[in-house]
Order: structure tokens, then sequence, then C-alpha cells
């Protein structure tokens, strides 16, 4: 999970039903939006670590039916 640089996570959700992917610091601060749609069977999201300090952060997804978070950390 570790990454420098740029980390691609993929996401699947319900046909038809949209999310968005928001990427937080470890305070819970938004730091970005990284996907807002309807990704059906899937969809790449890119993570540019680069621009980011090292630490922990959380990808999160939400949509209607579904909710999930991934942890994922920069390193230098």
């Amino acid at each position: 999970n570790p990454f420098r640089g740029r980390t691609v996570l993929r996401v699947s959700a319900a046909e038809g039903e949209a999310v968005e992917v928001a990427l937080f610091d470890a305070l819970g601060r938004h730091i970005e939006t990284l996907y807002a749609g309807a990704p059906g069977a899937g969809a790449e999201v890119g993570i540019d670590g680069r621009a980011l300090p090292p630490g922990t952060y959380l990808v999160r997804m939400t949509g209607e039916t579904v909710r999930a978070t991934q942890r994922v950390t920069v390193v230098r």
C-alpha cells in the first residue's frame, strides 16, 4: 500500500449508481475529489502523491447504496 509518486485504485458500483471518491487527510479534512460519476463495472482513480506531504490518507467512496474507506500511505 505505501506508494511514491502516483497510484491507481479501482472503483466499482452497481450499474447506474453515482458515487463520489474523495481523499481526506488523517484529521478528516477534505483534500480533493478524485472521481464523481457512475463507474458501473469499474473505473480507475489516480492519486498523485507527489503533491502531498508524506503521511496516511483516507480514500472514501460514497454512493446511494455503497460506502467504503481505504487507507493509503504516501512515503518519500
